[in-house]
């Protein structure tokens, strides 16, 4: 596996498989949510709106 990407609700409920993950090795981000505070996941902003093809939502 080369890493996990979540779009969590609830980070803080989201916390303890994050830091399970990351203690495992595995690189965890985030997405569209900002992490808990103290989290070992990244924050990202990628776009979650592209459509098929590579164009995003206008």
């Amino acid at each position: 596996m080369n890493g996990i990407a979540v779009a969590p609700i609830t980070p803080e409920v989201l916390e303890p498989a994050i830091r399970r993950a990351a203690e495992a090795g595995i690189p965890v981000v985030t997405i569209d949510t900002p992490p808990a505070e103290g989290s070992r996941a990244r924050p990202t902003s990628a776009p979650t709106t592209w459509r098929r093809g590579g164009s995003p939502r206008r």
